[in-house]
């Protein structure tokens, strides 16, 4: 996920690209480390955010599938 606009250095990081796959993952080994990708601070802010609500929504879910269970026996 990247804006693809212009930012100078300093408005941004160089974050590594980890792969998921075993596969990906042996070739970055073969390779020597995984691809780094520079990332503007924007768009790390909205991952990150993302990332959080995502997480938050499905322990939400979870926990109130706990409760349903325990209340329904």
């Amino acid at each position: 996920m990247r804006c693809g606009q212009w930012f100078e250095a300093d408005e941004g990081q160089l974050v590594k690209q980890d792969r998921a796959s075993i596969s990906g993952q042996l070739a970055d080994a073969i390779r020597g480390g995984a691809k780094l990708r520079f990332r503007c601070d924007p768009c790390t802010a909205r991952q990150s955010r993302t990332k959080v609500l995502v997480m938050g929504g499905l322990s939400l879910l979870a926990l109130l599938g706990v409760l349903i269970r325990q209340f329904s026996a």
